[in-house]
């Protein structure tokens, strides 16, 4: 699709979350938070703006008498959106206000901040719990991020490829068409009617047979038939798409009250995506599986190696505490389901510092 048909407010969106960051760059506002000098910044930076004691260039914006916004400031926070984001770096020429914009989200960013800094919100509890949360969260995933950096994976072609012939016919973005046998059929609920109507076929066309016969009403097209069709009886699917030789015709039973005739003409081959066209994309998801694979395995060999001791006994405790609640799970199937979903969830949910990022 050519970009120049996406409508205007489709770049501006791109600029959205972007636009009312914290002053000094998203990066910048976590390194402060977590302690760390942001690069290329002195740290002698005013606690009131986003200008560095040493910037002398143009000032853009003063707040209360006091340099808020630079020249030399905002050209290193737009240029680190668009390192950030290597997308809007397509849609810029589409964008004359973007610069604009961004200068305007700047400032909206500082007047918020001062905001709250001079309101003190900054010092109530709730903000100071969810500050622990962040900083606590982005610790977790940039040590995720230099531990997967430090256990690196190399993909080879053949491993993409082996990929690709494994989950062709899983992956619905992979396949073109699936194929199948070309079926038409007619049910009746008597084995004799359905003997007395394949007598009358044998090598014609099915669908000629039935309008003779006055039940043109009667027959249906399947269309093509594969393991994967829908809407059509899973023995009577399964008996078609073993067909090898075509054209046939042949009665088949399905359940206790039901003979199908059917005529399968032909059968078409499964097509897919060339190889090449997917392979980048597919290397991405190889490379993200085999990288899970191998952090994992540091993980659990880092296990041994730091003694890790889990003690089972507190959750034997609380599932014995639990039991009384649940009497008859062990005899209901069914029932434990939702207590399985609620535990695949709780894993799901835990932390885990061997996914990749």
């Amino acid at each position: 699709m050519n970009i120049k048909s996406f409508p205007k407010y489709f770049y501006v969106g791109l600029l959205i979350p972007a636009l009312f960051l914290p002053g000094c760059g998203a990066w910048d506002w976590v390194k402060s938070k977590l302690g760390c000098s942001p690069a290329g910044r002195s740290v002698m930076s005013s606690p009131m703006t986003n200008v560095a004691v040493d910037d002398t260039s143009e000032i853009l914006v003063t707040i209360n008498g006091k340099p808020a916004v630079t020249v030399k400031s905002f050209e290193r926070d737009f240029d680190m959106l668009m390192e950030e984001n290597p997308q809007l770096k397509q849609v810029l020429p589409f964008m004359p206000e973007a610069r604009r914009n961004f200068l305007t989200g700047l400032v909206n960013q500082e007047i918020v901040d001062m905001y709250v800094r001079d309101n003190t919100l900054d010092q109530k509890l709730e903000y100071q719990q969810d500050l622990e949360r962040l900083h606590r969260s982005v610790v977790r995933m940039l040590n995720t991020k230099y531990f997967q950096q430090a256990h690196p994976v190399n993909i080879q072609d053949e491993e993409v490829q082996a990929y690709y012939d494994a989950n062709k016919d899983k992956m619905q973005e992979l396949v073109v068409s699936r194929g199948g046998c070309q079926t038409v059929g007619i049910q009746f609920e008597k084995e004799s009617e359905a003997k007395t109507f394949m007598t009358k076929v044998q090598n014609k066309n099915i669908s000629e047979v039935a309008k003779t016969e006055k039940m043109t009403d009667k027959v249906r097209d399947f269309k093509l038939v594969n393991k994967q069709s829908v809407g059509i009886d899973t023995t009577l699917r399964n008996k078609i798409v073993t067909m090898e030789k075509f054209p046939t015709t042949e009665m088949i039973k399905v359940g206790d009250k039901a003979w199908w005739v059917i005529q399968v003409t032909s059968r078409e081959e499964a097509k897919y995506r060339a190889f090449e066209d997917v392979k980048q994309p597919l290397r991405q998801v190889v490379e993200r599986e085999k990288s899970n694979e191998a952090l994992q395995k540091a993980v659990d060999g880092l296990k041994n190696d730091m003694k890790v001791v889990v003690n089972d006994d507190y959750f034997k405790r609380s599932d014995n505490a639990q039991q009384p609640a649940m009497p008859a799970l062990a005899q209901a199937p069914e029932q434990a389901q939702p207590q399985q979903q609620a535990t695949q969830a709780v894993q799901e949910a835990a932390p885990q510092p061997a996914r990749a990022v």
